[in-house]
């Protein structure tokens, strides 16, 4: 039994986001037939405070999972203090401006205090001379529970005391924002030296030092110019393509006439030469603007370090330096004879999967927990493909659990979905993972036995099912 498996539940019933680490790494991810999968997307996971259910719990408990917890609001208020250096200077400074506290854990060096901190929503990080001495774990960050291996000793994590499943999150000690400008009042003396402040104008001011050339401006430009690549993946309300970028409802924000989630209008607009949130009453309403990572972290609750990996993965950015130069002038058809264009990969073309993405974001009921249970499991996650797969499954327990008076049930119009994709796509995890429900179908309490209501593999399927699947029946993909 790993550590996952043996503590998670036990955190859980206390209201704590527990989460996977795979096994030598502090990294959030699970065991999976005898191969280790990163838990892709977690932040976006636990956002809205989303605790993990049962399927989650099935599969992360596999292996030797090592166990964590997520900082803020995904574990109604919990936060920590992490002092990462046995510099006996640096830690007693800390020490002393923190309330006691009966639950601490320790690893290779210094200790980890957890605290009740409900105002206390951005995650912080303290470096002294290039080397990290301490951090604030909040929303968006997570940390390593015992008795999971720490990767470079390979010993446990310890309790220091009490352990966390002894408390609910509102009975550890309170712990105020103000605790935060005490720890900076302490590090300064002791090298620590504070960012510039931010500021949070629009898209022509970047937040990050707007005139100089920085990876922050620079990463800011490239996502303008490269909307489809990340705004889709965002997972923002409502939002759909409109006037060459996107519109959407600001989440984040409460409404300023006092509207409800699903009544609100789509007033943040993102488009090449900048984002704006029309419905935001500051700056004399005339609207907010933010700049891409500012986006991110609005949108996601995240801190910078997380914002700028998102988007440097999904423009393109991460792993080199990419130039914006401007086109060169096209010469005129009278004085150049005509050429044949040189034709368009498949990789340069839009897909068709990334269009219909924002719409497999939100949805309700079952077939919303089926897609991102199977983005979860997923080597390579594809929304759209995810829904296809779950559309029938449901539509599959309803026929087989609902009848008319004639006694014929609703799932024959379901018997069948289509999706389609390039070879390269990610098709044979939404169909194993669907295929593979089919026998729990079978066994829901009340429902017809007879195997002709499950769907039949059609013969034209490209993807070729597992044969623990084939013999209860699965559904047509192309």
């Amino acid at each position: 039994m790993g550590p996952y498996e043996q503590c998670a539940e036990a955190l859980v019933e206390c209201g704590y986001a527990t989460i996977p680490i795979m096994p030598g790494s502090k990294a959030p991810g699970y065991c999976c037939a005898g191969l280790r999968v990163p838990l892709v997307g977690w932040q976006k996971r636990y956002l809205h405070g989303r605790q993990p259910n049962y399927m989650d719990h099935n599969l992360w408990g596999n292996g030797d999972s090592g166990i964590g917890v997520v900082g803020g609001k995904a574990s109604h208020g919990m936060v920590a203090i992490d002092i990462d250096t046995d510099d006996i200077t640096i830690k007693t400074a800390i020490v002393k401006v923190l309330p006691a506290t009966p639950v601490k854990k320790v690893g290779a060096k210094g200790e980890t205090a957890f605290y009740y901190g409900p105002d206390i929503t951005a995650s912080r990080s303290w470096n002294i001379d290039g080397k990290r001495v301490c951090d604030l774990i909040a929303d968006g960050r997570q940390t390593v529970l015992p008795p999971t291996p720490h990767p470079n000793t390979g010993a446990p994590y310890r309790w220091v005391g009490d352990s966390l499943d002894i408390y609910d999150p509102d009975e550890l000690p309170f712990l105020s924002a103000d605790t935060i400008g005490n720890i900076d009042a302490v590090l300064i003396p002791l090298g620590w030296k504070p960012d510039p402040s931010p500021s949070r104008p629009g898209n022509g001011d970047a937040s990050f030092d707007a005139d100089a050339d920085t990876p922050h401006r620079d990463l800011n430009n490239l996502a303008l110019a490269r909307l489809d690549c990340w705004v889709p993946r965002l997972g923002l309300y409502k939002c759909r393509p409109a006037r060459g970028g996107y519109e959407a409802v600001a989440h984040w924000r409460e409404s300023s006439s006092g509207r409800l989630l699903k009544a609100r209008a789509r007033n943040l607009s993102i488009v090449p030469k900048g984002i704006k949130d029309f419905g935001d009453g500051r700056n004399g309403g005339a609207g907010f603007t933010y700049t891409p990572l500012d986006l991110v972290m609005a949108a996601n609750d995240c801190d910078l370090d997380t914002a700028f990996k998102f988007l440097s993965e999904h423009t393109g950015w991460a792993g080199e330096r990419i130039e914006l130069i401007e086109p060169e002038p096209q010469p005129s058809p009278e004085s150049t004879p005509a050429v044949t264009a040189e034709p368009v990969s498949d990789s340069e073309k839009p897909s068709a999967t990334d269009e219909l993405e924002p719409y497999t974001r939100g949805v309700p009921g079952v077939v919303g927990e089926v897609i991102e249970w199977i983005l979860a499991t997923a080597r390579r996650p594809n929304r759209v493909l995810a829904l296809a797969a779950a559309i029938p499954l449901v539509g599959t327990l309803i026929g087989r659990r609902v009848a008319g008076p004639t006694r014929s049930a609703t799932q024959p119009a379901l018997r069948n979905m289509s999706a389609l994709a390039p070879s390269c796509q990610p098709r044979h995890c939404a169909i194993s993972s669907t295929a593979g429900r089919c026998r729990c179908a079978a066994r829901m309490n009340s429902a017809p036995t007879s195997p002709s209501f499950m769907p039949r593999p059609h013969p034209g399927m490209s993807v070729k099912l597992p044969s623990s699947c084939a013999r209860c029946g699965g559904y047509r993909f192309h």
